[in-house]
């Protein structure tokens, strides 16, 4: 808290990720919409800032959990979300899938920081990514984990994030015909039906990986993001698996 917030954290820039203003929530539905309105191919108007405004309510603040939960979501980012912390001998610290590392950090908080008011759950870190963490510059934060890391000789390797499609249908299909008689014509249909079915998967597939290109490629072109800059400052290097 000294170290990322020493002028307290009601006067720091992270008391914004919990305590958005209305103007924060505002550009924050607009573009959510925007991009709802893009995927799905519709033209629904996001909610006005007046709306907005009708609905804010100032929530109280506590600092203590709130930092926390701040620490507890970068530690997913760095050990989780594809990435790799490495150990001198070259040994990886994995601390599970995405959802067994958002566990294991809200045991350890549990355990350490036995605070009455919140018992956290493995969702409360699970795809931490997605947090709003957009509200505050975190370099600090995840420059403060890297710090410690370089100091017990521990590596980071980058994985750009990427959107993946898991095709589910051939196991229902075989559920299917486990419990099923054999019939020709229905046998035709669904055949035909797994043909179409199939298609449409890979041509998905091939969206999102022509997608996936697109945004590393763009990526080449902005700044980096937090945790890259953060890694950068304190080992003098880009991390592996950065695109350069």
């Amino acid at each position: 808290m000294n170290q990322l917030a020493p002028e307290g954290w009601e006067n720091s820039p992270y008391y914004r990720l919990q305590h958005p203003t209305v103007e924060q929530l505002y550009q924050e539905s607009t573009d959510f919409h925007k991009s709802i309105n893009q995927l799905l191919k519709e033209s629904e108007p996001p909610p006005t800032r007046e709306e907005i405004e009708a609905d804010y309510e100032e929530r109280p603040c506590y600092p203590r959990d709130e930092l926390l939960q701040l620490l507890g979501e970068c530690v997913w980012n760095i050990f989780s979300n594809n990435h790799s912390v490495i150990g001198q001998e070259g040994e990886e610290y994995n601390l599970g899938s995405f959802r067994g590392s958002g566990r294991f950090i809200a045991e350890f908080i549990n355990q350490q920081y036995p605070f009455e008011r919140i018992v956290y759950d493995y969702l409360d870190f699970y795809c931490a990514g997605w947090a709003h963490h957009d509200r505050a510059d975190l370099t600090p934060v995840y420059a403060l984990f890297f710090q410690r890391l370089r100091e017990r000789s521990c590596d980071w390797v980058y994985s750009f994030p990427r959107t993946y499609l898991v095709d589910l249908s051939q196991k229902e299909e075989e559920a299917g015909n486990d419990i099923e008689e054999y019939n020709p014509e229905e046998a035709m249909r669904r055949d035909m039906e797994r043909r179409e079915r199939h298609k449409e998967v890979e041509d998905f597939r091939r969206e999102l990986d022509e997608g996936n290109e697109e945004a590393k490629e763009k990526a080449k072109y902005e700044p980096p993001p937090e945790i890259i800059r953060a890694y950068r400052q304190v080992y003098k290097k880009w991390p592996e698996g950065w695109i350069f």
